[in-house]
C-alpha cells in the first residue's frame, strides 16, 4: 500500500511539474534540495570577434552583415549525482528587439547525442524514448527545452546519462542572432526564472532517497558585449588614432578619465570610445590605461598578437 502510494505520488508530482505547476514538494529559488547538492546550467558560446578572461563574448559591428552576427550557443547541466528525472530550461535573450534565439536543435531530428541521449544494446546512438519538448517564443525573447523520464505505467525514472557526465554533451544548441542594428552595449543570455509565470521557470526534478524534489538549479548567464567600430580609423589600444599602441594612448585615456572623473562630459566618436575601453565594461578608466601600457611592454618584448587577442581569455594565459 505504502508503494503504491508513493507511486501515485510521483506520478501526480512530475505530472504537475512538467505542465507548469509546481508540486507540493517544490523548492523556492533560495532553497537547496533535501540532499544539499544543487545541479548547476550553463552556456558555451561558439563565435564572436574576440573573449574577454572574464568570459564575455564581444561582437565587433564591423563584423556584422546586413543580416546581423550569429553566436551558436550550447546549453548545458552539471550534475553530479546523475538523478535527474525531468529538466525544464527556459533560455531568454536580455533584449528581445535585437536579439533573437532560433535554431534549436532536436536530438532526435536528426539523431545527435545529447546529455540524455540514449544507446542501443550494441552501445550505438539510437532514438531518445524521453519526452523531449522544444519550442520558440520570439515575442518574448524566450526558448524552451523540455526532458523528462516518465511513463504513465511505471511513473518518473532517473534520466541515465549519455557520456561520462552530464555536461559531456549539451542539452541543445541554438542560434542567438544580433541584428544589424544591435546598438553597442552589453547583452545577456540566461536562464529565466518568473515566479509567477508557469512556463517561464528554469527547474530541474531529482529523485532522491525514491521522491520527487523539483528545485531551481544555479543559473550560470553568458554575457555578450556589441562594440562599434564601425569607423575602422581606431583599433582596440589606439586611442590617438595613429597606427600605433603606446604609451601616448594609455596618456589620453587618462586624460580623458580625467575628464570623466570631474563630471565633464569629453566629445568622443564612438569609435574613440570603442578603442579606449579595453575591457569592454562601457566604461572609460584607469584599468583601460594599465592594459594598453600592459600591451605595449609586451609589442616592446617581440609580442605579435592584437590587442584583442591579447585580452582575450584564450591568449591572456600564453602572452602576458
Amino acid at each position: 500500500m505504502n508503494i503504491l502510494k508513493k507511486t501515485l505520488s510521483n506520478f501526480i508530482a512530475l505530472s504537475l511539474t512538467v505542465c507548469g505547476v509546481f508540486p507540493v514538494d517544490c523548492l523556492s529559488a533560495d532553497s537547496t534540495y533535501p540532499d544539499g547538492y544543487t545541479p548547476v546550467m550553463y552556456f558555451t558560446c561558439e563565435g564572436g570577434s574576440y573573449t574577454l578572461s572574464d568570459g564575455t563574448v564581444c561582437i565587433k559591428k564591423s563584423e556584422m552583415t546586413e543580416d546581423g552576427y550569429t553566436l551558436r550557443i550550447s546549453s548545458y547541466i552539471e550534475d553530479d549525482t546523475n538523478t535527474c528525472s525531468a529538466v525544464r530550461a527556459r533560455m531568454f535573450s536580455s533584449d528581445k528587439d535585437f536579439i533573437t534565439l532560433t535554431n534549436p536543435v532536436d536530438p532526435n531530428n536528426p539523431l545527435v547525442p545529447f546529455a540524455y541521449a540514449q544507446k542501443d544494446e550494441s552501445g550505438e546512438l539510437t532514438e531518445c524514448k524521453y519526452d523531449i519538448y522544444i519550442t520558440e517564443k520570439p515575442a518574448i525573447g524566450m526558448l524552451m527545452f523540455n526532458c523528462r523520464n516518465f511513463s504513465l505505467t511505471s511513473g518518473a525514472h532517473i534520466m541515465e546519462i549519455y557520456g561520462e557526465t552530464s555536461d559531456s554533451y549539451p542539452l541543445t544548441s541554438f542560434d542567438a542572432v544580433f541584428s544589424a542594428d544591435t546598438p553597442g552595449g552589453a547583452y545577456e543570455i540566461f536562464y529565466g526564472y518568473n515566479p509567477d509565470v508557469n512556463d517561464q521557470q528554469t527547474d530541474i526534478t531529482r529523485i532522491i532517497d525514491g521522491d520527487l524534489h523539483t528545485g531551481i538549479p544555479e543559473r550560470e548567464s553568458l554575457n555578450v558585449r556589441v562594440v562599434d567600430d564601425t569607423d575602422g580609423k581606431y583599433a582596440l589600444g589606439d586611442s590617438t588614432g595613429d597606427g600605433y599602441v603606446d604609451a601616448s594612448d594609455a596618456s589620453y585615456i587618462l586624460s580623458v578619465y580625467s575628464e570623466f572623473s570631474t563630471g565633464k562630459e569629453p566629445v568622443l566618436l564612438n569609435e574613440e570610445r570603442y578603442a579606449m575601453d579595453i575591457n569592454s565594461d562601457n566604461m572609460i578608466d584607469a584599468s583601460d590605461a594599465s592594459s594598453v601600457l600592459g600591451y605595449y611592454a609586451y609589442l616592446s618584448t617581440g609580442g605579435t598578437v592584437t590587442m584583442e587577442e591579447y585580452m582575450s581569455d584564450e591568449s591572456a594565459g600564453e602572452n602576458i
